[in-house]
């Protein structure tokens, strides 16, 4: 049997979850479920509500498919990951990882020990002797709430942790439906969720990120689209 892996998307009512099999080059979708949970209220402690819808959803789905994957990946909503790009001098390997997160403190609304954080390194500019940083960022408590939801669920080992214009740019790479290094416009348009999400692409990363509620805007929302 080939190899699958389970997508897993934890929003704010819904949760997605997909099959894939196959390869990188060629997916296989195997099988696909969502299922409505009630947003958590700390106050009201509701947040075990969605423990159990996620237990549920899972559970039934893997009977579905007849089979537990092997490997489970999460993505993290819109609203809980932070994208920047900034500029730096070139710095020998050994010294990009402290120096990178060091620069970011700039960048970010939270202290750097209070997020997960992630780079890469996107160009690199030898007239100039710098380089360009493509930095992600989640605070911890919004990683952990989402590991703490699966562990519910009895998953205890996440192959891979992604963010939704990546994993969008993965699919429509492997399609071939844009070149590299050209500048791309993806909207994504989650009437579940109520939000319109603009991602600016350039160099193969994003570089702005928007989120736009569709219900505010409905008489309107072509238009804020535009301007945004």
């Amino acid at each position: 049997m080939a190899k699958r892996g389970i997508g897993i998307y934890i929003g704010r009512k819904f949760i997605d979850i997909a099959c894939v099999s196959g390869s990188i080059y060629r997916p296989l979708l195997i099988d696909y479920a969502t299922k409505e949970i009630k947003t958590p209220d700390t106050h009201n402690n509701e947040e075990s509500h969605i423990n159990k819808d996620i237990k549920e959803a899972l559970e039934l789905f893997f009977s579905k498919v007849k089979a537990k994957p092997d490997e489970i990946f999460t993505s993290l909503p819109e609203s809980a990951i932070m994208v920047r790009h900034f500029n730096m001098p070139v710095l020998h390997k050994t010294e990009q990882g402290q120096a990178i997160r060091f620069e970011a403190k700039k960048y970010i609304p939270f202290k750097i020990d209070e997020v997960i954080s992630d780079f890469k390194i996107i160009n690199t500019a030898k007239e100039t002797k710098t380089m360009s940083i493509f930095f992600a960022a989640a605070q911890k408590k919004d990683v952990e709430l989402q590991l703490k939801y699966l562990q519910s669920a009895g998953i205890d080992k996440i192959a891979g942790i992604d963010i939704a214009p990546l994993a969008l740019l993965k699919v429509l790479g492997v399609n071939n439906k844009f070149k590299k290094d050209e500048t791309v416009a993806l909207l994504q348009l989650n009437r579940i969720e109520e939000v319109a999400t603009i991602n600016i692409i350039e160099g193969n990363y994003p570089a702005v990120s928007r989120d736009i509620g569709i219900t505010q805007y409905k008489d309107t929302l072509p238009d804020r689209l535009m301007s945004e």
